[in-house]
């Protein structure tokens, strides 16, 4: 069913030494805050083949709504900390509270706590990838279930995309899932993107954004570095030496804008549309310097920190970094290299496909060239296994990664699709708020009744 609702309704590896059919109960908890859930950690195994190596796996539980015969919901965690917010209020929550449900959440392996080895030097990332993040998935599920219980997994983003998976690989296990803003289509050629942010921006402030782009890009060609040192004065960024991460640190603070707008924001479209100048260069530079400025603010970072080569660079383990990780697996699975398409791009054309996979996934930070990126791995998943029955795909129509996402039925298949028109990126996972439009609202009552229905009796 394909729905467009405005137009319709730091740990080592341990010795796992025995097998045990719930680990609920055994689980340790740590760090309990007041009046939170308790942390838990579950012994994940590292490989899942014939070693029982484990590693403490992060996870949170919760019955305060569960009835006899009510369903488990489970939100996976994806490239970032899970953050134990997502038990107490969210979709995943509401959902919980509906349907009479358990509510899990569990941390994807090497993000925040659920780290299987003590560094992220290249030869301890060798087990990350989605592919055991599935079955880190089913094996806790197996563990965790009650009898006859049906689970309904719940993901965003990347996460989103671990949700559709799991349906489609693991059916006897989940019952249906919701995968919002999932890019389950990899590639390595995503420029498309830059042109889905140039429409949300809409013509005169892409225009206008374009422009500035052009006047940096032929300062560069002319080889000028007083006017380019000038510029990166001007936009607060003296401290990126190399040119086109200074470009693309104002690519992102566009993305930024775009990807995550929400209404009333500190930093949404609004932000950067609102007054900008339309004919005149040293006004549009001044413009958009200040917004390249605020965006710096929001994320609470100098211009060489959102370059993120220092992030690159780091092996030891935080439990609230992630861009080493991700990137690993961007480079070795999904691509989605963001880069200038040859027509009418709002950022810079320096940002090249090459540009973009040889810096990322450079010997500087991995020490040797990671890649290319195997996207068949993904899509065999897309293109056998993801006709499955019972997976809803949300998206909002401002979301740029919904041109990587599934936007309606494929053929044997019994899925739906929910078009947001004035959503952005897993924004109908996030809490109510007053400020939701109506195409939201209607969103969240769609997922509920739709899972109402999967639910009942055969």
């Amino acid at each position: 069913m394909d729905l467009k609702l405005s137009e319709a309704f730091e740990n080592k590896p341990s010795t796992e030494s025995s097998q045990r059919a719930n680990w609920r109960p055994l689980a340790k908890s740590i760090d309990e805050a007041p009046g939170l859930l308790p942390e838990m950690l579950f012994p994940q195994l590292i490989t899942h083949g014939e070693e029982e190596t484990t590693f403490d796996q992060r996870y949170y539980s919760s019955d305060q709504f569960y009835e006899k015969g009510g369903p488990a919901i489970l939100y996976l965690g994806g490239e970032s900390a899970l953050s134990h917010k997502v038990m107490g209020t969210g979709e995943a929550h509401r959902l919980a509270k509906t349907l009479n449900a358990s509510l899990f959440a569990l941390e994807h392996r090497y993000y925040g706590k659920s780290q299987p080895f003590p560094d992220w030097t290249l030869p301890n990332l060798r087990y990350l990838s989605s592919g055991l993040a599935l079955k880190d998935t089913a094996r806790f599920i197996k563990s965790m279930g009650k009898p006859s219980q049906k689970w309904i997994v719940v993901g965003g983003s990347y996460a989103g995309s671990l949700a559709a998976w799991m349906r489609g690989e693991y059916p006897n296990l989940v019952h249906a899932a919701i995968a919002s803003s999932a890019p389950v289509i990899a590639t390595d050629d995503f420029s498309s993107y830059d042109t889905m942010v140039a429409k949300a921006l809409g013509p005169t402030c892409s225009s206008s954004a374009r422009r500035v782009s052009q006047i940096i890009d032929t300062a560069i060609d002319n080889g000028d570095r007083s006017v380019i040192d000038s510029i990166k004065d001007q936009f607060g960024c003296p401290d990126v030496a190399d040119d086109i991460q200074f470009v693309s640190v104002l690519a992102d603070s566009l993305a930024t804008a775009v990807q995550y707008h929400r209404p009333g924001g500190k930093f949404n479209i609004d932000t950067v549309c609102r007054g900008i100048p339309s004919d005149d260069d040293n006004a549009l530079l001044m413009h958009m310097a200040n917004i390249t400025r605020l965006y710096l603010a929001t994320q609470n970072n100098t211009c060489s920190e959102a370059t993120l080569v220092d992030e690159l660079n780091e092996t030891t383990i935080s439990p609230k970094k992630a861009t080493r990780q991700w990137t690993y697996q961007t480079c070795t699975e999904f691509g989605f290299w963001q880069f200038a398409p040859q027509v009418d791009s709002i950022r810079s054309q320096k940002m090249t496909q090459q540009w973009i996979y040889e810096m990322s996934c450079s010997p500087m930070f991995f020490g040797t060239l990671l890649g290319p990126p195997n996207t068949q791995i993904s899509n065999f998943r897309h293109g056998s296994k993801l006709p499955a029955s019972r997976i809803i795909y949300t998206n909002g129509g401002l979301d740029p990664w919904s041109q990587l996402s599934l936007l309606a039925p494929e053929p044997n298949s019994d899925t739906m699709h929910i078009m947001i028109e004035h959503a952005s990126h897993t924004q109908d996972l996030s809490a109510a708020t007053n400020s939701d439009h109506l195409d939201l609202k209607l969103a969240r009552e769609m997922l509920a009744s739709t899972l109402i229905q999967w639910l009942k009796p055969n």
